[in-house]
């Protein structure tokens, strides 16, 4: 789990110069920002979502989408503008249960044109621990967040803002494409993926295993084959124990979706009279549709017995039945 401590944002976009400290009080945790539309507080989340993932989190292609404050002027501001985001967070240690603070700082460089195009430079990431004796550098710090602080499938999960709330509650979508998205937000959250990835891995193992027995069984005497299989037991029941919590998890991962569900149900049951008219509407439309594809089989029965009639039969082969009886008289003339 992941608690975010501070942030601050240096020349992003209309962010020029800001520090921002988030509540850590267990009996105040909430920290609201509030402001008019267009100061940035999407564009805070943006900063913090590409402080964290890079430039695969920004909304559109990096040489493309713009960075640097937009009423920046070069000859007033400079041909070269530092972007930077630094963010301080906090996480429980798995092995000791304690909290470890961290401090992870990205920067880049963007050369703007008075023309409105721009350079991009590649971003460059550094991670710190904090610990008493001083800062330490983490290794690989791309990794590090990635598996061990927050994965890049959660960042629209965990940096989300109202207006896109209620977009994933009120969309138009039909049902099903909402109960996916819950569906696929809920995988997110309790890294659905890694543990199949997991049990794939453990399939894999099995079947190395298996393999390895068969091939070391060529020339070998009891004894070796012997504790060959019980270490090959031994083995195999301690993945046979991860499949059982790998199954446990999918279980409480099922309920957590069904629950989910119904609260999207709820949600979509208490969409207000606009809805209540549109499904109206709906059902209107569905019966008067079934009326016109009644009748039009009706015609079409009528239509099928009227050319099967024998008077339509007489009418249009009248012709043909003529040039038959002048073709019979003339037979017999000839005497044929």
């Amino acid at each position: 789990m992941i608690k975010l401590v501070q942030a601050k944002v240096q020349n992003f976009r209309q962010l020029r110069n800001i520090e921002l400290s988030f509540a850590r009080d267990p009996d105040s945790p909430l920290t609201v920002i509030r402001a008019e539309n267009g100061t940035g507080k999407t564009t805070l989340l943006s900063a913090l979502t590409w402080g964290l993932f890079g430039d695969d989190a920004l909304p559109g292609k990096r040489t493309a989408y713009r960075i640097h404050p937009l009423d920046w002027v070069v000859d007033r501001d400079g041909k070269v503008c530092a972007i930077e985001v630094s963010i301080k967070f906090a996480t429980i240690d798995d092995e000791t249960g304690m909290e470890r603070t961290y401090e992870l700082v990205r920067v880049t460089r963007e050369r703007p044109a008075n023309s409105g195009t721009f350079e991009v430079d590649g971003s460059d990431l550094m991670l710190f621990e904090q610990k008493p004796t001083g800062d330490q550098p983490v290794p690989n710090p791309n990794a590090f967040i990635a598996n061990r602080v927050l994965p890049i499938s959660l960042k629209d999960v965990f940096f989300i803002d109202g207006d896109r709330a209620l977009a994933f509650i009120e969309a138009t979508d039909e049902r099903s494409a909402k109960r996916e998205r819950v569906e696929r937000a809920v995988r997110q959250l309790l890294g659905l993926d890694i543990l199949e990835e997991a049990e794939r891995h453990v399939d894999v193992a099995r079947k190395e295993a298996v393999s390895a027995v068969r091939k070391d069984a060529a020339g070998t005497d009891v004894e070796q084959l012997a504790a060959r299989e019980a270490e090959l037991n031994e083995r195999l029941q301690e993945l046979e124990d991860s499949k059982s919590q790998i199954d446990e998890d999918r279980q409480a991962t099922d309920s957590r979706k069904r629950k989910a569900k119904d609260a999207l149900h709820s949600a979509l049951a208490a969409g207000g009279a606009d809805r209540r008219k549109l499904e109206s509407d709906l059902a209107d439309r569905t019966q008067q549709l079934e009326k016109e594809r009644k009748r039009h089989t009706n015609l079409v029965q009528k239509q099928r017995a009227l050319i099967n009639g024998s008077d339509v039969l007489a009418r249009v082969g009248r012709e043909q039945i003529r040039q038959a009886g002048t073709l019979l008289a003339q037979l017999e003339t000839e005497g044929a």
